[in-house]
């Protein structure tokens, strides 16, 4: 237990997805205007990176890795989120119709987001078990919504601020997110788990 929160914490604060390995830029550039918009895109992602990091660990774990098929890793990982995506929102749809109405929209942005791929490689590269693979993806998931949403209440807080003319628009946007990845690199000594 002690093992998995500490690959939650890692995966939420020290190996951030955004803000580290730069996965998801685009998606923080684009959606994070509204605070809205910004949680449900989370809220899609903490859905999602649990279930395909566990169901990606297990395709690999339990299928290529036996049959020494490791080099289909990569196309059995995108065609594996191309199959659950799917799959997930018609769950969604069935159990929370409301819930699916909201995020309707994201589905595909998030079926071609190189976030839940990433996640799933990361995960696999780092030879999780699958209680720490769900932890991962849960982690990734909320500190991917951290840095959505403290990024648009920031667009917010600039939008009234007396910027100078060069850095209006997307240059203060790159120079916010350089420090917040400053500031969470603050955490790198944080957990023991690299």
């Amino acid at each position: 237990m002690n093992e998995t929160l500490l690959i939650f914490l890692s995966a939420g604060l020290v190996n951030n997805l955004i803000l580290d390995h730069m996965l998801g830029v685009d998606s923080v550039i684009a959606l994070s205007r509204k605070p809205e918009t910004a949680l449900d895109l989370t809220l899609l992602m903490l859905i999602l990176l649990p279930i395909t990091t566990a169901c990606g660990w297990l395709l690999a774990t339990s299928m290529l890795q036996p049959m020494r098929l490791e080099y289909l890793l990569l196309p059995a990982q995108v065609l594996l989120i191309c199959l659950l995506v799917p799959a997930a929102g018609m769950i969604l749809q069935r159990v929370r119709p409301q819930l699916f109405t909201r995020l309707v929209l994201y589905f595909p942005l998030v079926m071609v987001n190189c976030t839940i791929l990433g996640v799933t490689l990361l995960n696999l590269s780092a030879l999780h078990n699958l209680s720490a693979s769900i932890a991962y993806g849960f982690g990734s998931a909320a500190c991917f919504g951290l840095v959505m949403l403290l990024t648009s209440a920031i667009r917010d807080r600039i939008s009234a601020a007396d910027v100078p003319i060069p850095f209006k628009g997307t240059a203060i946007l790159f120079i916010t997110l350089g420090l917040m990845a400053m500031a969470f690199m603050g955490f790198t000594g944080l957990s023991p788990v690299q």
